[in-house]
């Protein structure tokens, strides 16, 4: 399926991993810890969580975590990448609400270096969502047009002094489909992070059945 202009990826964003972090920016139920799961496959990304035997783990704490979201670590550490990584050489990924990260950012930015943002947009229809993650949007008219306003490329690179075209979005009536290969070849194109698709496709089959039984 082809993307519709606005949503087609920028190739020059493709640098030869020349950068130390990858920030996701998302609204709330948008799904940005799974997204930071799946980019953290990578074998040039480091560990959400200290584990020998990484992809195992992560399929395991995804399958046997008891709550119906992909919060599989202890998010109020988030910003301590030291704590849970032995090879601090790689890439760090963090995800994180737009307030959530500005009152961090000081913090934040002294161990991030150079960064790359993600943006998880809005789709043109919350239908996409699973009943319990767009009832709030339904239910308050107002902080549904707020946070789509909000949760834009064009906000993201005003608040950080960003070039808006270097942001990658992540629509998300795809990352909610049940396919999981757009999005894996976009972030394999843009960013050169050689994950793996079939492990990817595991991770995600597992989060979509967790969510969609909420």
């Amino acid at each position: 399926m082809e993307l519709p202009n606005h949503r087609k990826s920028n190739s020059f964003l493709n640098s030869n991993k020349k950068y130390d972090s990858i920030v996701i920016i998302y609204p709330p139920k948008f799904g940005g810890h799974h997204l930071a799961n799946l980019i953290s496959l990578s074998k040039f990304v480091q560990n959400r969580f200290e584990s020998d035997n990484y992809y195992v783990d992560l399929l395991s704490r995804q399958k046997n975590h008891s709550e119906k979201n992909a919060h599989i670590i202890d998010i109020n550490k988030k910003f301590q990448f030291n704590d849970y990584n032995k090879d601090l050489k790689k890439i760090k990924i963090l995800c994180a609400h737009l307030s959530e990260f500005y009152w961090a950012y000081e913090v934040a930015n002294k161990n991030l270096g150079k960064k790359v943002f993600i943006s998880i947009t809005f789709p043109d229809n919350l239908e996409i969502l699973p009943n319990n993650r767009r009832s709030r949007y339904f239910e308050n008219e107002y902080y549904y047009q707020e946070l789509r306003t909000i949760y834009t490329p064009y906000v993201i690179s005003k608040m950080f002094e960003l070039e808006q075209s270097t942001i990658i979005t992540i629509p998300a009536d795809i990352l909610f489909s049940k396919d999981i290969t757009e999005i894996v070849n976009r972030l394999n194109f843009l960013l050169e992070l050689d994950l793996p698709m079939e492990i990817c496709q595991k991770l995600h089959n597992i989060w979509i059945s967790k969510i969609n039984d909420a």
